[in-house]
């Protein structure tokens, strides 16, 4: 497998392809003469109805009703000028905390009567710095990672806001080739030698982490045999007769665009030769297509082929489906379920940071929320990439985003494809960032 100039901290995984609904504001359902059949009837699997049951169906309504406020917040026009950072659970309340700078006040109203409205509590945190003074500098030590490479620190990304700290953090490892990884001393050394470059970006006080090597979680050589029209969560493939340089990646959420409902993927996730298409992993005549439509700053895409508003649920080799029901907001501390293609199924994901900027010299710098697997499991595996994140609801699932990349090191399970990475966190793309980029509406089923 390749590696990838895409990185995050132990505390994420890079997963490899603005916050409004739609244009109109409403999720698109499956049109009724969808070439595949729709089932009468469905049932979650065994892996996601224990999440439920752990739970519990009253704390999945407060997830979503807390989702559903968050969206709200992040729709008030001009909300970020304002003052805005992030927001994240309130442990203490079952509310929303939000980072704030500065003291205006007509937007933190507005907040706030969102909040009664919705009959949540807010609370107010301050934050010493602007979201354009810390995009600003995220982007420019982002624009350092050639000159951090020549000195042996190989940039992953930039966390950039928390709640526990002031601080940008740049997160990265060390290079194979500038020596030992394992003398404390010149470890020492290239993170000294970090630190002073990128304090050169700006006045903001940044951190350099040391982390494990990352990668998208595109890979190199039911959910196999998926047709048209696709479902979310299918395993894709781009074989030559040389398996070290074939491919494969997983199906996103499908958008209606321009009246044409087309599945969604990484950006990264491209067939192993130009001009070539995805193909169902064990299904040489069904065809996702090429990509198609490539979004602008969310590192996602389109393929060009026909999905509908279902996802894949289970195992690696299931077969069963569930309907996408809408589009879910997550804050720090949320939980989200993942659903690659060559994985299945993963729970218990907590929402870690929700503006790292993910570093790629090929795809370009763009913002991800990052989870972490709240016991160190799986999460996240190679060939993953572009799948779906989700939430399940009591009617489906809810769509929260697509898969990016992986990191750290966790015990893979059964996979479809078995020369895989394996890890306990990942990043993904907003699916109403997605939505936005890619000028399309969810699907739903």
């Amino acid at each position: 497998m390749k590696r990838t100039v895409l990185v995050t901290t132990i505390t994420a995984l890079l997963l490899t392809t603005s916050s409004v609904a739609s244009a109109s504001g409403e999720e698109q359902r499956t049109p009724p003469d969808a070439t595949k059949a729709i089932p009468d009837s469905w049932a979650y699997s065994d892996v996601t109805q224990s999440y439920i049951d752990a739970r519990g169906a009253d704390r999945i309504e407060a997830d979503r009703a807390r989702g559903r406020l968050l969206e709200r917040i992040e729709s008030i026009p001009g909300v970020t000028d304002a003052g805005y950072l992030i927001s994240g659970v309130d442990d203490t309340t079952g509310g929303l905390k939000i980072l704030w700078h500065g003291s205006e006040t007509a937007r933190k109203e507005e907040v706030r009567a969102a909040a009664r409205d919705a009959d949540l509590p807010v609370a107010f945190v301050d934050y010493p710095f602007s979201w354009k003074e810390v995009d600003e500098q995220a982007r420019k030590i982002a624009a350092m990672r050639a000159t951090l490479s020549s000195i042996g620190f190989e940039l992953s990304g930039v966390s950039t806001v928390a709640f526990d700290r002031p601080s940008l953090v740049a997160e990265g490892s060390l290079s194979a080739t500038k020596g030992p990884t394992d003398d404390a001393l010149a470890t020492k050394g290239i993170v000294e030698a970090a630190q002073e470059l990128v304090k050169e970006a700006g006045s903001l006080p940044v951190d350099v982490r040391i982390s494990p090597r990352f990668a998208p979680i595109d890979a190199r050589p039911s959910r196999t045999t998926d047709v048209s029209a696709f479902s979310a969560g299918g395993f894709m493939r781009s074989f030559l007769l040389d398996p070290s340089a074939s491919s494969v990646c997983s199906s996103g959420f499908t958008l209606r665009i321009n009246d044409v409902d087309r599945p969604t993927t990484a950006r990264h996730c491209r067939p192993a030769v130009a001009g070539g298409s995805w193909r169902a992993y064990n299904a040489d005549s069904s065809s996702y297509g090429d990509r198609d439509i490539r979004g602008n700053v969310t590192g996602t895409a389109t393929l060009a082929s026909t999905g509908i508003g279902w996802t894949f649920d289970g195992g690696p080799g299931s077969s069963d489906i569930v309907p996408v029901r809408g589009m879910q907001k997550v804050g720090v501390g949320d939980l989200v379920c993942t659903d690659g293609g060559n994985s299945g199924v993963h729970c218990d994901g907590k929402i870690v940071d929700v503006r790292y900027l993910m570093t790629s010299d090929e795809e370009g710098d763009f913002y991800t929320m990052r989870a972490e697997q709240v016991n160190k499991n799986v999460l996240g595996v190679s060939g993953d990439s572009g799948g779906p994140v989700i939430v399940p609801w009591a009617d489906g699932f809810g769509a929260v985003g697509i898969l990016q990349a992986a990191g750290g090191v966790a015990d893979c399970g059964t996979t479809n494809h078995p020369a895989v990475d394996c890890g306990w966190a990942v990043l993904f793309s907003d699916i109403y960032s997605v939505s936005a980029d890619l000028g399309g509406t969810l699907v739903t089923g």
